[in-house]
């Protein structure tokens, strides 16, 4: 259990940051797969993504192709939610936030991207196949053109720490130039 009842609200905020950066490094982290919810035509579409890098704010970076159903969604409504959860630690951390699709600045981190081929299929995304070999079938050589970044830009931070019939839960709002929290029934 990572908050108890003499954790303060600063502390349960760093230790949300403290876990999100460490997925963001560690491929075996429990927050490192992280499931993605979008808005298509008023409906929710939830998918799980990796988490691929953490800024300064607790904002958030995952790759994916621009061709994807996930872009055209957030291009016609920037709002997401990501939802953590560490099943080890009865960890869960829901945050709500706003999206910006990176375009020129993607470029910067194709040379780190280890499996190219994800975002270089000749096949968009979701495109409707005969069979399943269809989908297996690169560009060559693997360039950066359907590579996109989308940074999470957090306005809200929800946190519940299980814990029997003792669970903690605290909220967390993004002001001009810091977080308030408070703590909520869970």
């Amino acid at each position: 259990m990572l908050i108890n009842t003499n954790t303060t609200l600063p502390e349960v905020l760093e230790c949300i940051h403290a876990e999100l950066d460490k997925a963001a490094n560690n491929a075996a982290h429990p927050f490192r797969f992280v499931v993605l919810s979008t808005i298509d035509q008023n409906i929710p579409v939830s998918r799980y993504v990796v988490l691929r890098k953490v800024l300064s704010g607790s904002t958030i970076q995952i790759f994916t192709d621009s061709r994807s159903d996930k872009i055209s969604q957030l291009e016609k409504n920037n709002h997401v939610n990501l939802l953590f959860f560490n099943s080890e630690q009865g960890l869960q951390v829901s945050l709500s936030g706003t999206v910006a699709i990176e375009g020129d600045q993607s470029e910067q981190y194709w040379a780190d991207v280890k499996n190219r081929r994800s975002y270089n299929s000749i096949l968009a995304p979701g495109t409707r196949i005969d069979n399943p070999a269809e989908a297996h079938q690169w560009s060559d050589p693997l360039i950066s053109e359907f590579f996109a970044v989308v940074t999470v830009k957090p306005v809200q931070i929800d946190v519940l720490q299980l814990n029997g019939d003792h669970h903690l839960r605290t909220r967390f709002l993004r002001g001009a130039d810091n977080w308030t929290g408070s703590w909520l029934a869970p």
